[in-house]
């Protein structure tokens, strides 16, 4: 559908732009901000209309993280 494909190029274009220097933004393209852990509770959704949104079980997430953490420390 017309939305699956904008979307589509939308995601394509950010991977461009990061694999081309390191930085998804580019003209066009709602930006796409750093993410740093603690430094905001939102995120942006890629959709046929992309928004910045408050991420979902922010809680459920940091545990992920702390678990991933533990498992990759264990794992060298």
């Amino acid at each position: 559908s017309a939305p699956d494909r904008a979307v589509a190029d939308r995601m394509s274009s950010y991977w461009t732009n990061f694999a081309r220097n390191g930085d998804p933004n580019g003209a066009g393209l709602p930006a796409w901000q750093a993410h740093a852990v603690g430094a905001s509770e939102r995120a942006l959704v890629i959709d046929a209309e992309p928004n910045s949104e408050r991420v979902p079980a922010k809680p459920r997430l940091e545990l992920h993280d702390e678990l991933y953490a533990q498992l990759r420390a264990s794992a060298d």
